[in-house]
Order: structure tokens, then sequence, then C-alpha cells
């Protein structure tokens, strides 16, 4: 397991770096206006890829976690899955043909092209990987297809007539990492006659697990499909380039949960609530302190850094960045507890009902604040709508957990990452605008983050981060050995 969790961090830093690398210069080449355009068709076709997968990513992980031994059960199993899934692709399909049909958006070229990426969701069985714990095969895929793209990217992409062509290597490259998944499938699984009455039953407890992945995805598209039609595709620009910003860690620390949803489904299973507990109160310290630290040293380097990467076109995305930063906290508290206890236990209604008040809230607020603040309005709407899912959650939770020390743990790290957030902001004053005071910053940030966190540590004698360092030194001197 910790095997697993080190290779999805690591995979998720290099999927991270890779589009970090392709971001200034297509921010650049296309602009304000081309990243807006690309964000608002992609934020219509996602509406698509949502109906054909319904709730089968999480469902499927769940379902694949309990058989994972028994070939024959895991065979039936996927096939009942991917039934729903193909027949739901197909008539996902037929909508987005008869939508692009009758529409006649300026966008429209576009999404002829990000049709490629539609029919790369039938294909989508990265759910079943995940629930075998075969983490390398995924990562392996995904990393070589998001090098070829990154270099596709700088050898076709040139001006801003390329965006058609960008549009494409985006939607080619995400079908040929899912359909190459199926070459790998008869290791796991064998022919097995389909019983359609079976899957019909599986059904429902996907759909129900549709409505918060649905809710879910509203707000990372449905501010941006607002955006577009409230404001201009300058102002999607800018929020796009900011979102993606904010959330650079969101991947790499909810990894964790990742690794961690199969096993926590299996110990639930069998009624192992002490080694439950202790796995939930590691993952949300270890977590938090990732979190807190990201939160505070992207807010104290968000002016310098912003227009330095992504061109003084874009100087406007500082703000949004320090307006969407602290999604991230809500975000990480809220995973740990959802993918180790409330999905594995089985909690969908607890899980649904959350995502849907936060998704209408996300509405609601998008439609007041957008006109007024455009951008920044639609940074505040998913702040605090990320927000009540965490805080329902917890509060529905809090007989099972004691919520208050889970909290206090996490306090020193919050008062660490004020300490960094200081010393970042003035020494970026003090240095000026550029790639040399942005270095300095994030090297004096981590510095200063992890020497109090310690220090606050050893006087309150909870010495967690400083014994997992010490395993991890300890590890690594035997690994030398043999």
């Amino acid at each position: 397991m910790r095997r697993n969790v080190i290779l999805m961090t690591i995979y998720e830093i290099l999927v991270l770096i890779l589009p970090f690398v392709t971001m200034p210069y297509i921010s650049r080449v296309l602009g304000p206006e081309g990243v807006g355009v690309y964000a608002y068709s992609n934020s219509i076709v996602s509406y698509f890829i949502l109906i054909s997968l319904l709730g089968i990513q999480l469902y499927g992980k769940r379902e694949i976690a309990k058989v994972n031994k028994d070939e024959t059960i895991r065979s039936k199993v996927f096939f009942e899955i991917y039934l729903i899934q193909l027949i739901m692709s197909i008539i996902s399909l037929g909508i987005y043909a008869c939508f692009i049909l009758t529409t006649h958006d300026e966008i429209k070229t576009l999404l002829v092209i990000q049709l490629v990426m539609l029919v790369s969701s039938c294909f989508n069985i990265d759910w079943f990987y995940f629930g075998m714990e075969k983490f390398k095969v995924t990562v392996s895929r995904n990393l070589l297809v998001k090098v070829l793209s990154l270099v596709l990217i700088f050898v076709f992409i040139k001006e801003p007539n390329d965006l058609n062509r960008y549009v494409f290597i985006m939607s080619a490259s995400t079908f040929f990492s899912q359909f190459v998944m199926w070459f790998n499938l008869s290791k796991y699984v064998k022919r097995i006659k389909i019983d359609t009455h079976e899957a019909v039953k599986r059904f429902k407890p996907i759909v129900m697990l549709f409505i918060p992945v649905l809710a879910i995805q509203l707000f990372s598209i449905v501010d941006k499909t607002m955006l577009g039609l409230m404001a201009d595709n300058q102002q999607v620009g800018f929020y796009e380039n900011a979102n993606k910003i904010a959330r650079v860690p969101i991947s790499v620390i909810t990894s964790l949960g990742t690794v961690m949803l199969p096993r926590m489904t299996n110990l639930i299973a069998t009624g192992q609530k002490q080694a439950t507990e202790k796995y939930i109160e590691k993952s949300l310290i270890f977590t938090m302190f990732l979190t807190i630290g990201c939160v505070f040293g992207i807010f104290g380097i968000a002016d310098t850094f912003v227009p330095l990467y992504l061109g003084k076109s874009f100087v406007d995305s500082a703000i949004l960045v320090k307006a969407l930063i602290p999604i991230l906290i809500f975000i990480s508290w809220g995973n740990v507890f959802r993918t180790q206890y409330i999905l594995p236990k089985g909690m969908d209604s607890l899980y649904t009902k959350s995502v849907i008040y936060a998704a209408i809230l996300n509405i609601m607020l998008n439609a007041m604040l957008i006109p007024v603040f455009q951008a920044f309005g639609a940074a505040i709407a998913s702040v605090l709508s990320e927000a009540l899912i965490c805080i329902y959650q917890s509060i529905k939770i809090k007989d099972e957990f004691n919520m208050i020390q889970y909290i206090k743990p996490c306090l020193k790290y919050l008062v660490s990452g004020m300490i960094m957030v200081v010393f970042v902001s003035i020494a970026g004053n003090v240095w000026g605008a550029g790639a040399g005071t942005v270095v300095l910053q994030i090297a004096l940030g981590i510095f200063v983050y992890f020497t109090f966190s310690i220090v606050f540590e050893i006087v309150q004698k909870q010495l967690f981060i400083t014994q997992e360092l010490r395993k991890v030194l300890i590890r690594l001197k035997l690994d030398r050995k043999t």
C-alpha cells in the first residue's frame, strides 16, 4: 500500500509538471481569448461525458475491490458494469450528435473535434484497474500519453489560428490513453456470459452515485459555462488558468484517497474498526500538513509567479488564484473522510445530499456574483460550495469521529503556514519580480514551513511528521544496504 501511495504521488506530480510546462506556452500563443474558448467548449463536452460514465468510476472501483481475488466473480462484475457504461456512452453520443447538428454557436467546429474525447469515455476502464490496485498499469500508460501530447503541442501549436489543432491533440491523447488499457485486460478477466438481469440491478446504485458525481463536476464545469454565457471568453480564460494553478496540488494530495479506497473498503467490510480509525487519523494529519503548506505557499507567491508564468496578459489571474486557493483545505479534509470512510462504508446518500446542496448553492452564487464580479464571483462561489460539502459531511459523521481531536493537531500547521506566507510575501516585495525571486520564495517557504512545523511538533510532543520522515530515512538506509 505504501508503494502504491508513493507511485500515485510521483505520477500525479509528473502529470502536473507536464501540463505546467505547456500552460505558459499555450497562454502566450492562444492568449486569454483562445484559452477561454477552449475551456468554454470543453465544459460543454464534459456534460455529455458525465452521462457516459454516470457514477461508474466510483461504483466500479468499489465493487471490483470487493471481489478482486476471484477471477470468475471479478469478470462477471466487470462485464455487468461495463455493459451499462457502453449503453450510456452510445446514448450520450447520439444526444451529442443531435446537439452539434442543431447548434449555430461559433464554437461548433471545436465541438465536432471534441467528439473524439466523448468517444474515449466509452473505453474508460480506469475504475477496474484502480479497484484491482493495479496502479502501475494506469500510471505508465498515462505518463507516456502525457509526454507524447506535450511534444505534439510544441511541434504543431505555433499561433492563435492553431486552436483547432490544440483541441484535437488534447482530445486524441485522451482517446488513446483510454483505448490502450484494453490490451492488458485479458490478464485479469476472462470471457463470461453476461446476465443482463444482474446488470440491470446495478443501474440504480450507479445512478445514485452519478448524482454526487454530477454535482461535483458542476463545480469545475458550470462556473466556466456560466462565465462564458454571462461574461466573455476572456474572463473564462483568466478563470481557467487561475483555477488550474490553484488546483495543482489537489491531485497529488488526494492521490492518497485513490490508493486507500480499495483498502479501506476491505477493512470496513471485514469489521476492522481500529485499523480503519488509525489509517484515517494518519491520512488526515499527513494530508492537512501538505495542504496547508500548499495553500499559504501559493497564496504568498501568486503576485510574482502568475504574471511571470502565464504572461502579462494574464495578470488578472493572480487575484483569482488567491481567491480560489482556500478551496484546497475543504477538498482535502473532505476527501479523506469521503474516500476512506463514507464511500467504503456505502454511505452514498450522505455523499449525494452534500454535493446536491453544494451544487445548488454553487449555481445560485454564480448567478448572483458573476454579473457583478465576473471571474472573481465564480471563484468565491466555488470556494463556498466546496466548504459546504466539507462541513455538512463532517457534521453528519461526528458521532463516529471526534472532529476536534483531528482539528487540534492541524492547528500548528496552520500557524506555520501563516508565518511562512509573511516571510514569502516580504521576500517578494524586497527582491522584486523575476524567475529568481519565485525560486527563492519557494525555497524559503518550504524551509520556513517545515522548520516551524517540526518545532511545534516537538514543543507539543506530537511527532507525526517527524516520525514519518524518520521512517522514510530508515527505509532508505535499509534499501541501500540490501
